[in-house]
């Protein structure tokens, strides 16, 4: 459990700020639970894309990927101590009240989401992810070869393997969520989209099978917070803490984040993505749109359940307003206010 609660985090956000002191913009200044944020969404993306890279060519290793984060953040520390930082924290951004707001919910996520359930069987699809995860940390590869299927005749598959409907390809499967090749048994294909499973590759690698678990409650706290930070960004601290406080406890919110499916790490990166373009149509500045633009376009890789339509929605305002935000109080927002309702629980997952 420490592996990821601890370990993880800390590693993608060093390596968030080494990425940001080394190419990022020059002279930002961000409070400091919205940089440790921002640090920590720019170390995740850049660690899960070359850690799905390397899974796709057959290369991946957790230790690998732990030995990057921390030469990049050491090579961004380095170059903060001889020529000054790009990004810098201030105390100045922020309140008291609101740090303990967040210490608090993140203390209350602990409590509630840290019982990951003990999917490791059965074909549902959290123990699919979870033996996913599992397969890359050993083999370090997405796509599985087993070169003992490959005697196996063709005529035989229907005795040996599970055949779906004619309609469906391919034709047979070893086990839920392992399609084998139609003509070669010992090409083995994984069901889902693959950032999700290798993240809880690169927790397996480090910490085990218990890690691996663990993995899906760190995405559901990250999932409420990238919630609180974007109502931040769009509305004001006070909508912020109600909306993040509220999503926390919310039932469909606890079951997704015990429960290892790819859910709370689509939540994450949508809302996440979100902030980041809040961010940029409220105060211009192009390194949030970029941060948007990756956010959402790797959120692509973990399933079909990922939606870009509120940001298209949001962007289309925005172009239609002339980039302009309202000088109201409550009237900043780039999202539709057609009329004020409260979603329902699964819009805030898928």
């Amino acid at each position: 459990m420490l592996t990821v609660i601890l370990v993880i985090p800390a590693l993608c956000i060093w390596t968030g700020y080494g990425l940001l002191q080394l190419i990022g913009p020059r002279q930002v200044r961000l409070g400091i639970p919205v940089g440790l944020f921002v640090y920590g969404l720019t170390g995740m993306l850049l660690l899960g894309w070359l850690a799905l890279v390397a899974a796709e060519l057959g290369f991946f290793s957790a230790w690998a990927v732990l030995i990057f984060g921390i030469v990049v953040g050491a090579a961004g520390w380095l170059v903060v101590s001889r020529h000054g930082s790009r990004v810098q924290l201030s105390r100045a951004e922020g309140s008291r009240s609101e740090n303990i707001f967040l210490i608090g919910l993140i203390a209350l996520m602990g409590v509630l989401y840290l019982r990951p359930h003990e999917f490791i069987f059965g074909g549902a699809d959290a123990g699919v992810y979870v033996n996913l995860g599992s397969q890359i940390a050993r083999s370090g590869r997405w796509l599985i070869s087993n070169p003992d299927l490959s005697a196996i005749p063709i005529d035989d598959y229907p005795m040996l393997f599970r055949e779906q409907t004619p309609d469906q390809q391919p034709r047979f499967y070893q086990l839920p969520g392992f399609y084998i090749a139609d003509n070669d048994a010992s090409a083995i294909t994984p069901q889902f989209y693959p950032l999700h499973p290798v993240w809880l590759a690169v927790a397996d690698g480090l910490g085990g099978l218990w890690a691996n678990l663990f993995m899906t409650p760190l995405w559901g706290m990250l999932g409420v917070l990238a919630v609180y930070f974007a109502v931040r960004e769009s509305f004001d601290v006070r909508v912020a803490m109600l909306a993040g406080g509220l999503l926390a406890i919310t039932p469909t919110q606890i079951w997704f984040a015990r429960y290892p499916t790819a859910e709370v790490l689509t939540q994450f990166l949508i809302f996440a993505g979100l902030y980041a373009f809040a961010r940029y149509v409220r105060r211009g500045e192009g390194w949030a749109a970029l941060l948007a633009g990756v956010a959402l376009g790797l959120g692509a890789s973990v399933g079909v359940a990922f939606g870009v339509y509120p940001a298209a929605r949001a962007a289309r305002r925005s172009a239609a307003a002339g980039g302009r935000w309202s000088s109201r109080p409550n009237g900043c927002s780039p999202w539709p206010k057609r009329r004020r309702t409260v979603g329902r629980p699964s819009a805030s997952i898928s």
